[in-house]
């Protein structure tokens, strides 16, 4: 214990090193996986550090720790008792990781609000530009400024190379990139329309339907003109989407035949019958309905879709979760995990349009959207707890976290 004191006093830790490493966040998301997670590891142990040394363990205690901490526990209890395997248990541990992250990016943006919290938010802003600027080079040429082009046709991948992956992080990042310019009418009807269009040329439906959705819901809360004003605005990306559909047959079937067509004529199944990831659904629901209260353990998704693969033949691909959040939750969790899950998410969601509507705070507000989204019951929707999504998520999240800390 001794040891362990030392070496944190020890430790040459100011909050400028901090600072520049979420700073450093969103081109992080874009540099991999290893870098990601380097980055929430420093970010971690730096605050660890911060809040020893200063003794604030009970400054950052609020009902947020108190849920993210039950959760913790309940993975942990899961994995051992129903998953009963190291890597299930392995993984349960490391959601801590996130649980020190968001609470250390609450933190430096409540402690630092008039120093940095416009600053990291403007330079957020600047990398979003340049990787909407990457994206639209893309699609005109064909692949990106770095060469990188996405193998599906349709589709943008962007600086990761992956267009699920900049699907997730334009989603992560667009409310709180138009967040910065809110106050400014013209640059936010003008950044706002070239962002929405982007988010639709990269192709990716589920990101794409939670982006317009929140952006719109954002667009009319903040937006001081008159309705008629905010309409006359808004049809301008709605013009040129629609004009895009038509005009471009990749387009038109990924987002009309595939989506509104199947609405419209009333055909949910043709939606179904074009999504490859129709057997985990199917598998998902299987398992929940044979472990309905705990689930099959947490992380045992892919342990199952492999046995059924290789030990039953059936015709499914090995993946580590359903793609699908509700589904993912049900299927490892149970209806118990889920209703732990769900209702810490629902009450984030109210917790920050309260603090929006009583503090006129619009960053709470973003970050409410963004979890709302987070909820949709979208197909395909990735995974709660990848840590590309779940850093995304996390940050979002502390946004809302911040106002619970009374520093």
């Amino acid at each position: 214990m001794n040891l362990f004191k030392n070496f944190i006093f020890h430790l040459n830790v100011n909050d400028k090193k901090i600072i520049y490493l979420i700073y450093f966040l969103p081109i992080s998301l874009l540099a991999g996986s290893l870098i990601i997670n380097l980055t929430v590891f420093f970010i971690s142990i730096f605050f660890i550090v911060e809040i020893v040394k200063e003794k604030k363990f009970k400054k950052i205690f609020n009902i947020y720790t108190f849920f993210l901490i039950f959760i913790l526990m309940y993975l942990i209890l899961n994995s051992i008792l129903i998953s009963k395997n190291t890597e299930s248990i392995i993984k349960a541990f490391g959601f801590l990781r996130f649980i020190i992250f968001t609470t250390a990016i609450a933190y430096y943006f409540r402690i630092e609000e008039s120093k940095y919290e416009k600053k990291i938010l403007t330079f957020w802003f600047s990398i979003f530009l340049v990787v909407t600027f990457d994206l639209l080079f893309e699609f005109i040429f064909g692949f990106n400024t770095l060469n990188f082009k996405s193998t599906y046709q349709g589709r943008l991948a962007g600086f990761t190379g992956d267009e699920l992956k900049i699907g997730g992080y334009y989603f992560g990042f667009f409310l709180l990139s138009v967040l910065i310019i809110n106050n400014n009418q013209k640059y936010f009807i003008l950044f706002f329309t070239i962002f929405l269009i982007t988010s639709y040329l990269i192709g990716e439906r589920s990101n794409f339907i939670k982006i317009f959705l929140i952006s719109i819901m954002f667009y009319f809360f903040t937006l001081k003109i008159s309705n008629l004003k905010k309409i006359f605005f808004l049809a301008l990306p709605v013009i040129v989407i629609l004009l895009i559909t038509y005009s471009n047959e990749t387009y038109k079937q990924r987002f009309y035949v595939y989506i509104i067509k199947p609405v419209i004529e009333k055909n949910i199944d043709l939606k179904f019958s074009e999504d490859r990831h129709i057997s985990h659904y199917r598998l998902a629901i299987d398992i929940f309905n044979n472990n309905k209260l705990f689930g099959i353990g947490f992380k045992n998704f892919r342990h199952e879709s492999f046995h059924r693969q290789v030990n039953l033949g059936e015709n499914i691909a090995v993946t580590t979760h359903p793609h699908q959040i509700h589904l993912e939750l049900l299927s490892e969790l149970g209806i118990v995990g889920y209703m732990i899950i769900i209702s810490f998410l629902i009450y984030a969601i109210f917790d920050g349009y309260k603090i929006y509507k009583f503090k006129n705070n619009k960053i709470s507000l973003a970050a409410t959207f963004f979890i709302l989204a987070t909820l949709l019951p979208l197909i395909p929707s990735g995974s709660f707890f990848t840590t590309y999504g779940a850093t995304i998520f996390w940050i979002n999240f502390s946004l809302i976290l911040r106002n619970k800390l009374k520093l």
